[in-house]
């Protein structure tokens, strides 16, 4: 996998290229298929997590976070993150009536302590289906908003003055666009830095900072996820697998995270030879 632009891609392959600054041992705990569900959602959420720890106040330790869609691939790991390695006090997190005892089940399990040793923080169901989250959670009560699905703006009065939102849903600036896809045309260009402009401003209003992130690794931070995978402090959480080699089984689960209903944490695709 070479740095620069466009260096996301080809997950599903027989074979793939990396830089010895992008790779570390598997997790000694993990077999490989968890092991393959980590990296691009955990760095994700790392990356996501460490800017608004550095943008809030006094950090993310001992504050409020909601996480949307808990049992995704990027909420569960980040919702992890949140407790155990930024060590916050409580994490709000929404999820459709069905799933509601999985992640009471799958977030139940205890895990060494945070780096300051303390307990982890709590956990706050949100059925989204049943539940108006504006009339459960108070107003004013949130920290920081892990926007994974397109729901910050709605879910702005829950914020406290001082807080952040990191997006990876919502639309990026063009100039950020620009750096992973050099060919984006000007005017597409133009016309997403005027909107990211406009979502900088309406949260901005609210005395909130407002970034979208595209994910750019580094070895620091594949070493972080290695060490809090052997900690405990990450669970993987595989919704579906499928041999590289069946390629029905291939399409239904792509499909299944194309339409982005029903699935739980991440899909792994297994080559024939493992």
């Amino acid at each position: 996998m070479s740095k620069g632009p466009l260096h996301y891609r080809g997950t599903f392959a027989e074979y793939c290229l990396s830089t010895e600054a992008f790779t570390v041992p598997k997790p000694f705990n993990f077999n490989h298929v968890d092991a393959a569900s980590v990296p691009l959602v955990g760095l994700t959420a790392l990356e996501c997590l460490r800017w608004a720890d550095s943008q809030i106040q006094g950090g993310l330790r001992g504050k409020t976070v909601l996480i949307p869609a808990g049992l995704s691939g990027t909420g569960s790991i980040a919702i992890q993150l949140a407790l155990y390695h930024f060590e916050v006090t409580k994490v709000i997190t929404t999820l459709s009536t069905q799933k509601m005892k999985q992640a009471e089940e799958f977030f139940g399990h205890e895990a060494e302590a945070g780096t300051g040793g303390s307990q982890r923080g709590e956990m706050v169901y949100v059925d989204y289906k049943e539940e108006d989250i504006l009339k459960k959670i108070p107003a004013n009560s949130v920290d920081f908003i892990y926007e994974n699905q397109p729901v910050a703006m709605s879910y702005s009065s829950l914020l406290k003055e001082g807080g952040a939102v990191v997006s990876i849903a919502g639309v990026p600036s063009g100039t950020d666009m620009a750096t992973q896809m050099p060919t984006t045309p000007s005017v597409v260009k133009w016309g997403m830095n005027a909107v990211d402009a406009v979502t900088r401003w309406r949260f901005g209003r609210m005395g909130v900072k407002y970034r979208y992130i595209f994910m750019e690794p580094t070895h620091e931070m594949m070493k972080v996820l290695q060490e809090d995978c052997e900690k405990g402090w990450i669970k993987p959480l595989v919704g579906r697998k499928a041999r590289l080699d069946d390629l029905e089984s291939v399409k239904e689960a792509c499909q299944e995270v194309y339409d982005g209903k029903g699935g739980l944490g991440k899909f792994v695709c297994e080559i024939a030879s493992l």
